[in-house]
C-alpha cells in the first residue's frame, strides 16, 4: 500500500489540528528548527499511522516505532508490517507491505544532473541521458539505500542499479510512478507488489486515527 500526501494542499485549521499535541504522536518533532519541517514530519507520522491502520489493523496505542543503526524506522508490534517514509519539498510517501521494502520520492525539477554523472557507476552514468533518466537512477539508489537500512552513508557508487542487487537473498524489484509531477519508486522483494496510490484526505485520516485512538 502507497500513501501520498502533499502539504501545500492543507488548510490552515487541518494544519493547526496537526501541530496540536493531543494525538497518538510517537516522534519528536522539536528538533525540526523550522515549522515546515515540524509539519512535514508529523504528516509523515500521520501517513505511517493512517497505513498501519488500514493495511495491519494495528490501532495507534498498539505498537511503537524502532529506529534501526542508520534511522530506519520499523514497527514494533503484533505481526507489525514493514515501512518506508519519504519526502520531497512538500510531497509525502509512505508504504506499507508484509515484506521488506524502501521508497524514495523525488519532485521532477530541471537540475544539472550533467554535472553529477560522475558520482555514478560507470554502467548507470551510460544509461543516464536525460533529465528523467537522472532521476530514474537516483530514486533507485535512494529506495535501495532505504529497504538495506543503510541509506547512502557509503556512498551512491558503492553498487549499481543497472545490475541485479539483492536483500537478504532476494532479488530486489525496482517499480515507479509519477503523481503530481513527482516520481515515486519502490524497491522491494516482492514481484507482485501494487503500485496503487492512495491519495490520503489528511483531515479525513486524522478524524479516523483520533477514533481509533479512544477505542
Amino acid at each position: 500500500m502507497i500513501l501520498y500526501a502533499d502539504v501545500s494542499t492543507l488548510k490552515s485549521s487541518t494544519i493547526h489540528k496537526i501541530m496540536q499535541e493531543y494525538f497518538y504522536f510517537k516522534r519528536d518533532v522539536t528538533r525540526y528548527h523550522f515549522e515546515r519541517d515540524r509539519l512535514r514530519h508529523r504528516v509523515g507520522e500521520l501517513l505511517v499511522h493512517y497505513g498501519v491502520l488500514k493495511y495491519a489493523k494495528l490501532r495507534p496505542n498498539e505498537w511503537q516505532f524502532l529506529i534501526g543503526e542508520h534511522g530506519k524506522l520499523f514497527i514494533d508490534g503484533p505481526q507489525a508490517p514493514y515501512i518506508s517514509l519519504s519526502y520531497s519539498h512538500h510531497h509525502i510517501t509512505c508504504i506499507v507491505s508484509e515484506n521488506p521494502v524502501g521508497i524514495d520520492i523525488e519532485m521532477i525539477e530541471p537540475i544539472a544532473w550533467q554535472h553529477l554523472k560522475s558520482q555514478f557507476t560507470v554502467d548507470e552514468s551510460k544509461h543516464i541521458s536525460t533529465l528523467e533518466d537522472f532521476y530514474q537512477v537516483w530514486t533507485q539508489k535512494e529506495a535501495y539505500s532505504k529497504l538495506t537500512g543503510e541509506g547512502l552513508l557509503r556512498g551512491i557508487n558503492q553498487y549499481n542499479v543497472q545490475s541485479p542487487l539483492y536483500f537478504q537473498e532476494y532479488r530486489v524489484n525496482f517499480k515507479s510512478v509519477e503523481v503530481n509531477r513527482v516520481l515515486i519508486q519502490v524497491c522491494d522483494v516482492d514481484p507482485n507488489l501494487s503500485l496503487a496510490i492512495d491519495e490520503v484526505d489528511i483531515e479525513q485520516a486524522i478524524d479516523i486515527l483520533l477514533s481509533q485512538s479512544n477505542v
